[in-house]
Formats: structure tokens, sequence, C-alpha cells
């Protein structure tokens, strides 16, 4: 993990090696970390949508609301699956949010 450089003063403190720490193995994890925090607050931003519709919404509030919920979940899936950057789950939440406007303003 961390090598002990002989010549330091303080003999034992450890150098961190940043390319063995990084080495693709490991970057993975990160990248895959980064990931699930990205869905996790795209799944956050189609709650808090949802939410919107059930309290503002005035066609149809409850259905809209939970029907947001579940196709951001649908699209946070496959974005995932797709390995991509949450394109498909960013363009259904901006679609979703002008849609409850609409809705909350009718």
């Amino acid at each position: 993990m961390a090598d002990i450089h002989p010549n330091m003063e303080g003999a034992g403190a450890p150098i961190h090696d940043w390319t063995e720490h990084l080495a693709l193995d490991k970057k993975q994890t990160y990248d895959f970390f980064i990931s699930l925090l990205r869905a996790a607050l795209l799944l956050i931003a189609f709650a808090l949508t949802g939410l919107v519709s059930f309290a503002f919404g005035h066609i149809m509030p409850v259905g809209l609301g939970f029907f947001v919920i579940a196709v951001g979940a649908l699209a946070v899936i496959i974005d995932m699956a797709r390995h991509s950057h949450f394109g498909l789950a960013l363009s259904v939440l901006a679609l979703s949010a002008l849609v409850i406007a609409v809705s909350a303003t009718h």
C-alpha cells in the first residue's frame, strides 16, 4: 500500500504512491461510486419533481407525480445499464419538470 522511504527524516513516514493508488481497478471503483452518486441525486430530483406535482398540480397531480417518479427511475436504470453520462435521465427530468410546470399553472 504505502512505501516507507528509508532516507526520510522521521523514518517510517509513508510515501503515497498515487499511481498505484489510482490503478485501473481502483479507478473503476471510483467511477462506479461517482456514477451511483449521480444516479442517487437524479432519483432525488425526480422525487422532488413528483412532490411538486403532488402539492401544486391541478391536472391529475397524484397520478402525474407517481408517473414522473416511475419513468425517472426507469430512465436512471437505463442510463446506469448503458454506462452513459445520464443524458436520458436528464432529458426526462427536464421534460417532466416542464409538464408539471404546465400542470401547476392550469
